[in-house]
């Protein structure tokens, strides 16, 4: 996937995304009566909507549309289950909070709607893995499916806590995704990892999404209080197994996210010549952590750079022009000669096909010259030799 699109999903709909849900979950546990049955079966509704502005801001500028991405089979299929595991969770939600009852037509309905929908997560990928020809919306998908899934395991895990289905531990295991996402939208960059990583997430996040089927499946089939299917099993009534469960995958969830914390943040580091580190990441956050200041440029450089336009970059830095520029849909040639900021332009940017990068300062005529570079200040850096003898006059220069 383009990590240009990356940035601009990850920079702003993440921490966006996870502080709205972290809202939605506070009020969530904390109402009662009517207010907590609205926000129950509104909650999953309005997930949809949250899902389509990340993917909205993702394929900004790929020239992808909607309707072109979901004509990908295994784009349908995440699409598709996602919109049968949150209906399912709403109606068992109305189900399950009525006090006279739940109605035995609407559990067995809704129990077989999320299991199914939770046994669905690996066709996707077994679709991706089954296409002849790679296109450019098989980019975006995994990671479309991946948010899909953290999201759905969000509500999934916070509505079974609220329904008193499962203790208030499967919380960790529901919200580590959005705790450590405000973390990894901090340091925008690609996981690296290991391969017994990659291995043990993935059985922790399928571990996961048995636990919640089993949960809803054990709470609208079996339970005692809400019209069971048929005489319920002393297996199924009994919360030891539900307990156990969510403490031990809380945890495994809880490990997982924290050794991914320590590869991103590792990956970020190892972007940063040693040198420079502390200069770069203080231009990081000057250019990248500003609130507002990308929806501010976006909005500026949107009044004369249109769809199509090729804009030169002459002195890129870190980036972040060339990210509000791809945002508005126009190729970048960019010129950036510190060999510094050479690794973060290729990581963000080196395979978006409509990022020319050139690590050559731009002068009259060819040939080679000296730079000189603050190591705590690189963003002054400079060919001018008056200038600098100007500037070392300075303190932290």
């Amino acid at each position: 996937m383009q990590m240009s699109a990356l940035n601009r999903a990850n920079t702003l709909w993440l921490p966006s995304v996870s502080l709205l849900l972290f809202l939605y979950t506070s009020l969530l546990l904390s109402v009662k009566d009517a207010a907590a049955g609205v926000l129950m079966w509104t909650g999953p509704i309005l997930a949809l909507p949250l899902m389509g502005w990340g993917l909205a801001l993702a394929l900004k500028g790929s020239g992808i549309r909607f309707a072109a991405f979901f004509n990908r089979p295994a784009n349908a299929v995440t699409l598709g289950r996602s919109v049968l595991l949150f209906a399912g969770l709403a109606i068992a939600s109305i189900s399950l909070a009525d006090p006279q009852g739940a109605h035995q037509g609407l559990c067995v309905f809704s129990a077989v709607i999320i299991v199914l929908a939770f046994l669905a997560d690996k066709a996707d990928g077994f679709l991706a893995r089954r296409e002849q020809r790679r296109s450019q919306a098989a980019e975006f998908g995994p990671w479309y499916d991946a948010e899909s899934d953290a999201i759905i395991i969000l509500f999934a895990g916070v509505l079974a806590v609220r329904l008193e289905l499962a203790p208030a531990v499967l919380l960790v295991a529901a919200l580590s995704r959005y705790a450590f996402g405000l973390l990894f939208s901090f340091f925008p960059l690609p996981l690296v990892s290991t391969r017994w990583f990659a291995l043990f997430s993935k059985i922790a996040a399928g571990f996961l999404q048995g636990v919640l089927g089993y949960v809803w499946a054990v709470a609208l089939l079996f339970s005692g209080t809400h019209a069971p299917v048929h005489p319920s099993p002393s297996f199924f009534t009994d919360p030891a197994p539900v307990t156990a469960a969510s403490y031990a995958i809380s945890a495994i969830i809880f490990l997982s996210f924290a050794f991914e914390a320590g590869y991103r943040f590792r990956t970020f580091v190892s972007t940063l010549p040693p040198k420079y580190r502390k200069g770069l990441f203080r231009s990081f956050l000057i250019y990248y952590r500003i609130p507002f200041r990308y929806v501010r440029m976006v909005r500026f450089y949107g009044g004369f750079v249109t769809p199509g336009d090729t804009v030169f970059d002459v002195g890129a830095h870190l980036g972040n022009r060339i990210r509000a520029f791809r945002a508005l849909g126009a190729r970048v040639i960019a010129f950036e000669p510190q060999e510094a900021c050479r690794k973060i332009l290729e990581t963000w940017f080196g395979n978006d096909k409509s990022v020319a990068l050139d690590y050559s300062a731009v002068g009259k005529e060819n040939g080679s010259i000296a730079i000189s570079t603050s190591y705590n200040n690189p963003t002054l850096a400079s060919v001018d030799g008056s200038w600098i003898a100007e500037l070392k006059r300075e303190p932290g220069f």
